[in-house]
């Protein structure tokens, strides 16, 4: 299709996909009926072979189509192991953790709270875990490291793992291997501790990771991170009333 626009002339070119007419359709019906023909002219030629085989050659001929059909299955069974590995299946642990802290009754200096991590598999390998890393930092006031670098550049976001907050609580957790919490696909546990903090924080940043061993390289590890804020003043948990 040519047209003409400010005196230039201007060639256009639409290319519409090669379909095939309808004429060369076949419906569902007429494809079933190829399949099952295309099915009975295997079995009348395996037939047709078996009948004209030596009755004398008739045995190492069924071993042979017997160690042949073995390995048609074995290797359908491959390939259909591929297939689901690569759709559905995954070499690497999904975990979804899904944090919860109750308050505790105060008791003299400090406040209690109860840090539950309910893990939940969702992926298709085992999750084992040996390390629990909770620490418990108040946010207010700011440390003045972390002061600093909001002042320097106030307009900018500071990414919250990369700030040195001052831990008021915690430790790394070594899980011994008979204890570990070991979750399979489809299952799912708690695991839980205790923080102590002093009963003049207002406002806590609760860190949890769980790492494991990931392919990153030497001494690399991958792992699954939980950040919640608890408001002490007002018994809020990220917006949700804290339980007492």
């Amino acid at each position: 299709m040519t047209s003409r626009l400010g005196g230039r002339r201007t060639l256009s070119i639409v290319n519409e996909p090669n379909e095939p007419s309808d004429d060369f359709k076949l419906s569902k019906e007429d494809r079933l009926a190829a399949t099952a023909v295309a099915f009975l002219s295997v079995v009348i030629l395996l037939i047709v072979v078996v009948v004209r085989i030596p009755r004398s050659d008739l045995g190492d001929w069924a071993e042979a189509l017997g160690n042949l059909g073995q390995f048609i299955l074995s290797l359908l069974g491959a390939v259909a192991a591929v297939w689901w590995w690569r759709h559905r299946g995954s070499a690497f642990p999904r975990l979804k953790v899904t944090q919860s802290i109750e308050v505790l009754p105060g008791a003299g200096s400090y406040i209690s709270l109860y840090v539950t991590a309910h893990l939940e598999n969702v992926g298709e390998v085992p999750v084992a875990l040996t390390k629990w890393y909770l620490w418990a930092s108040d946010m207010l006031p700011f440390p003045s490291a972390i002061d600093g670098l909001l002042n320097a550049e106030p307009d900018r976001a500071c990414r919250d793992f990369r700030l040195p907050w001052i831990a008021a609580a915690g430790t790394e957790f070594e899980i011994p291997v008979p204890e570990a919490p070991r979750v399979f696909p489809g299952e799912s546990q708690d695991i839980g501790a205790l923080l102590r903090v002093p009963a003049d924080a207002q406002l806590l940043r609760v860190y949890s990771y769980l790492p494991r061993e990931g392919p990153l390289g030497e001494g690399g590890t991958r792992g699954w991170t939980t950040i919640t804020l608890v408001n002490l003043t007002k018994g809020d948990i990220n917006g949700e009333r804290a339980r007492r």
